[in-house]
């Protein structure tokens, strides 16, 4: 928008249009070396830019400048334009490089007004330099009407919030966890449960957060892709209930004490040992079964796969059935700690010296397996 100033009054003396390029586009993209003065010269420096850099501002700023040439000279003005730039880093050294321009222009045309077209504010700070060596007139800031960039954002946004709507890998968690919350929400609502809403929101956020912040979709996705997955996930389960199962029992035993309720936490104290043996005798069967399960699916795994982990799995299975006597001796010498302890270290110094000869065994036939492996090879 052109800011008319008292143009009237400098009717029979000569304007100077000013195009300003305080980054020198001109000489970066260009090649074009400023000032450049003349009406054709002008459009020509501006086309050149344009063609190098379609996006540029300046370019456009240029065309304004010849454009408000032309408009002058239309009403009977003597005129002329130019063009003028800084360096590429801005600062004293390009407003100096702009102001000796300018000069030389004003000291050639002697006009008797300028008049600024510029396409920002980072341009228009050359303003007050100018002051200095001609009026300034009028200003003219250059505002593209299209942005390129500006319209692209807005399909950027509309592709990511349609991605969030329709790809299930987003909206699970953009749709599917406040629809959650809102289906709770009107449940408790409708049946008058009032309940502080704000601790099931921060659960459930939580809950989200952990699961995606230690990546156990990522982990589960990946696991679905691997061969006995099924297998695997049944027996992870079932060991689960398995050693829920456990826990029940031990806690049932224990229940089953002669002093249990304890009064007070000193009789507990008192009788730990028992609490803890009674709980071990009666869970660590289940415990141990479902240790096992879980070794077994691998083992058959390996197997089936020809794999040398098999040995990993044999040597880990039998070292969980020579453990389990040494603990049901542990878990007896809990409950009477007067009993010997005699059998317990026999046993385990007796399990250790079968669970290193296995080893031994084990990773020496494998060994020689893979010796003869690569000499055939």
């Amino acid at each position: 928008m052109l800011t008319k100033g008292p143009l009237e009054a400098q009717h029979q003396q000569k304007v100077l249009v000013v195009n300003v390029d305080r980054d020198d586009d001109l000489g970066r993209k260009a090649g074009i070396s400023t000032p450049v003065v003349g009406r054709q010269q002008c459009l020509d420096a501006g086309v050149k830019l344009m063609l190098t850099d379609p996006e540029e501002a300046d370019a456009n700023a240029i065309c304004a400048a010849v454009a408000e040439y032309d408009e002058l000279k239309a009403k009977g003005y003597e005129c002329e334009v130019a063009l003028v730039s800084g360096t590429e880093h801005g600062g004293f050294e390009a407003d100096q490089k702009m102001l000796k321009q300018v000069r030389a222009v004003v000291d050639a045309i002697r006009p008797g007004g300028i008049v600024l077209v510029s396409d920002g504010l980072d341009d228009e700070m050359v303003l007050p330099l100018l002051t200095n060596i001609a009026p300034v007139i009028s200003t003219r800031r250059v505002v593209i009407k299209h942005s390129a960039s500006v319209e692209e954002s807005y399909i950027i946004l509309g592709r990511y919030l349609k991605m969030l709507v329709y790809d299930s890998r987003y909206s699970k968690y953009f749709l599917g966890i406040p629809g959650i919350l809102l289906v709770l929400y009107g449940i408790f609502s409708y049946f008058n449960l009032y309940v502080d809403f704000g601790y099931i929101l921060a659960l459930m956020v939580g809950a989200i957060f952990v699961f995606r912040g230690f990546g156990f979709d990522s982990m589960l996705s990946n696991a679905r892709k691997r061969t006995f997955f099924l297998a695997r996930f049944f027996a992870f389960l079932a060991s689960l209930i398995i050693v829920i199962v456990a826990g029940i029992q031990g806690y049932n035993a224990v229940t089953q004490l002669y002093f249990w309720p304890p009064q007070s936490a000193s009789i507990l104290y008192q009788h730990l040992g028992l609490v803890v043996g009674s709980f071990m005798t009666n869970s660590v069967l289940l415990v141990w079964v479902a240790i096992a399960t879980n070794i077994g699916v691998d083992a058959v795994y390996h197997v089936l796969r020809k794999s040398t982990k098999v040995v990993r799995d044999l040597i880990a299975l039998a070292a969980l059935v020579l453990m389990y006597s040494p603990v049901l001796v542990l878990a007896s010498l809990f409950e009477r700690p007067t009993s010997s302890a005699v059998p317990i270290v026999s046993l385990l110094l007796a399990g250790l010296a079968v669970l290193l000869v296995l080893i031994y065994v084990a990773y020496g036939f494998v060994f020689s397996r893979r010796v003869s492996a690569h000499d055939k090879d």
